[in-house]
């Protein structure tokens, strides 16, 4: 399947190396860093439930994200922009606002659902759901909204414009091309 990602020239060089490249759970503190414990909850979330759908290498500490469409790509300066031929079972597919919506530590699911959250936030006294993750008075609505990301993949596929997708690793063979950005 086509997809699309941005990766850092230390990718390339590791690639070039071992035709195969992963992410550690480190480069995700060095690169986050005051911010990183919110990246870790969620990272940790789709870890898991990748691990259910996508049998994961010993290697791989956290997966690595393709999107279907090229503009949905963040592309930054010193990046190298791929465009991947990635086999459908070595990938997982979801719709990228969803995930939008957890890495902002948000409820997914229908409104209804998601208000009722948001009203048992509120009721307790937390202000935001950072608030739920970073302090540790809300296990209950922490829980709430946990169980409600798996909706992530649940939901049906939105159009390929919307489609993000998660996989193991980076394998050489799987490029098609590579430009500097």
């Amino acid at each position: 399947m086509r997809m699309w990602t941005v990766q850092m020239p230390v990718v390339q060089e590791t690639l070039d190396l071992y035709g195969v490249s992963y992410v550690k759970r480190e480069y995700l503190k060095k690169k986050y860093r005051e911010t990183a414990w919110i990246f870790l909850e969620v990272y940790s979330f789709m870890t898991r439930e990748m691990e259910k759908r996508v049998p994961k290498p010993a290697e791989a500490e956290s997966p690595i994200w393709v999107f279907r469409d090229v503009s949905r790509v963040f592309c930054h300066e010193g990046a190298l922009l791929y465009e991947l031929d990635v086999p459908e079972d070595q990938m997982v597919l979801f719709d990228l606002r969803n995930w939008q919506e957890i890495l902002s530590l948000g409820p997914l699911g229908n409104p209804a659902d998601r208000e009722k959250i948001l009203s048992d936030m509120r009721r307790q006294g937390a202000g935001d759901t950072t608030d739920v993750f970073a302090k540790p008075f809300y296990p209950l609505v922490k829980k709430q909204i946990r169980d409600s990301w798996k909706a992530l993949f649940t939901e049906p596929l939105p159009d390929e414009t919307w489609q993000q997708g998660a996989v193991w690793m980076l394998k050489k063979e799987w490029i098609i091309g590579t430009e500097n950005l």
